[in-house]
């Protein structure tokens, strides 16, 4: 196992599944919680983590790559039209991480 997937070197720990089990019932007001704002706190180094290996992002993770993206001078751009469609902002969102060196491309 390479060090950066130690889990004794994720510096955000268990507030990823934390976040998803708060958010479980919630369609928004995600960044209330303070999961989201711990990890929110983190900022560009939390990115790794939240993208870890899942080839769909839950709605809170989603929103705070696209919160993070924006706090560090990287907005994901989406086309007009994409943000009603969860399926193609999920997209984007793996997209953007993958270029810019966030997460590892899906291997076939």
């Amino acid at each position: 196992m390479s060090p950066e997937n130690n889990a004794n070197n994720r510096i955000l720990g268990d507030l990823p599944s934390v976040l998803d089990e708060e958010s479980r019932y919630l369609s928004g007001g995600f960044h209330h919680l303070e999961a989201y704002q711990t990890i929110l706190g983190y900022g560009e180094a939390a990115l790794p983590e939240l993208l870890d290996s899942n080839s769909t992002l839950s709605a809170p993770r989603m929103q705070l790559v696209i919160d993070i993206a924006n706090e560090i001078g990287k907005p994901i751009e989406f086309e007009d039209g994409i943000k009603q469609n969860y399926d193609e902002v999920n997209r984007k969102v793996i997209q953007w991480s993958i270029e810019n060196g966030y997460r590892e491309p899906p291997t076939e």
